[in-house]
């Protein structure tokens, strides 16, 4: 399904309330899939955020990784979980968490 994408975080720290309706949200294809994580040893749900132009790849968001529906209501829902952030060889993950709206 399409849905209209903010995220609610950067690097971790949620950006305030008043500046989130301010952020711009992304378009695009939202996908949940179980994804067997190797550094976690389990197996996880991530949610991708892809562009349905794109008929490989097309990633317009780092992945949500171990994600789960924190709220429902009527202007849409929020995901939260973590993103992996790559720098050279270093690899962080940072809390995050999208609000997502239906298109």
């Amino acid at each position: 399904m399409r849905f209209l994408v903010v995220c609610m975080r950067r690097r971790g720290v949620p950006i305030a309330k008043e500046r989130l309706a301010r952020e711009a949200a992304v378009s695009g294809e939202l996908l949940v899939v179980e994804h067997r994580d190797a550094a976690l040893s389990r197996t996880i749900r991530v949610a991708q955020l892809k562009d349905p132009a794109e008929p490989i790849g097309g990633d317009l968001l780092p992945a949500l990784y171990d994600a789960q529906l924190l709220w429902v209501a009527p202007q849409g829902f929020t995901l939260g979980g973590f993103e992996r952030i790559e720098v050279g060889t270093v690899t962080t993950d940072y809390a995050q968490s999208w609000w997502c709206r239906g298109i």
